[in-house]
């Protein structure tokens, strides 16, 4: 008895082709979205306990925050010897546009919370494992690494965007929980091709929470931005959640 064997036709193959295309083109946007809500997760954990080894160290030191002006780290080469990474002279400078002054990012906030985290990893975004996506050629991961913006006017103590030559303390703050203190370094790290007005950041507050934050500031007229008022003024902070309105100086008065 001959048996008789079954093969696909050219149009069958086609078809089951056409059905995997189809599904990877549907699926594949999903699993990108996945891996970046998972970065973007990992991240604000990583802010979560910047914002808690600032919480030790305000309570260590008089309830001030630290006085220095950037979360830089060591390149790979130095390890965490902050005193050899100083002393070859390898960090940037960089301008303050609220000043227009300049610092040398090797006096960092990272290193004075260095001993309540004990792991430079937390300094590096995941979206940023080397430190180096902010650099524009400026730097190599090797030397230098920077992931997160730290509002330096705790650290300058600014009132009205002048600097009082020191740092703020919780007590000099009005409202610690509005005040962004450590956050991304751009919109577009986490929401990239988002609408304007609804692009989000992870923020650090100067209370020690941590959350995935609206960006406002590139739709709304300059006297209603929240995050440009609170750069000027963090001795007076306005929520970050909306527009101020009339404007952030009533807001903040209230």
């Amino acid at each position: 008895m001959s048996r008789s064997r079954r093969a696909f036709t050219l149009i069958e193959l086609l078809v089951v082709i056409a059905i995997i295309a189809i599904l990877a083109a549907i699926l594949f946007p999903v699993f990108a979205q996945a891996r970046e809500k998972a970065r973007q997760a990992g991240c604000i954990s990583n802010l979560k306990q910047i914002g808690t080894s600032s919480m030790l160290y305000v309570q260590d030191y008089d309830e001030t925050y630290p006085h220095q002006l950037a979360l830089s780290i060591p390149g790979t080469r130095f390890g965490t010897d902050w005193v050899a990474w100083k002393a070859a002279r390898v960090a940037p400078t960089f301008g303050i546009s609220a000043t227009g002054g300049s610092y040398v990012a090797d006096s960092s906030v990272a290193e004075q919370l260095f001993p309540y985290v004990k792991n430079l990893n937390v300094f590096l975004c995941t979206a940023d494992a080397d430190g180096a996506r902010f650099a524009s050629g400026r730097w190599t991961p090797d030397r230098f690494r920077l992931s997160y913006f730290w509002h330096h006017g705790i650290g300058l103590g600014l009132m009205a965007g002048r600097p009082q030559g020191r740092p703020h303390t919780m007590a000099s703050i009005a409202a610690p929980a509005n005040l962004f203190m450590a956050q991304d370094n751009w919109t577009n790290l986490h929401t990239a091709g988002v609408t304007s007005g609804q692009q989000r950041w992870n923020m650090c507050y100067a209370d020690g929470h941590a959350k995935f934050t609206l960006w406002l500031d590139s739709g709304i007229r300059q006297d209603q931005r929240p995050w440009a008022w609170n750069y000027l003024n963090p001795q007076s902070p306005v929520s970050m959640d909306g527009p101020c309105n009339p404007n952030c100086a009533t807001v903040a008065s209230r």
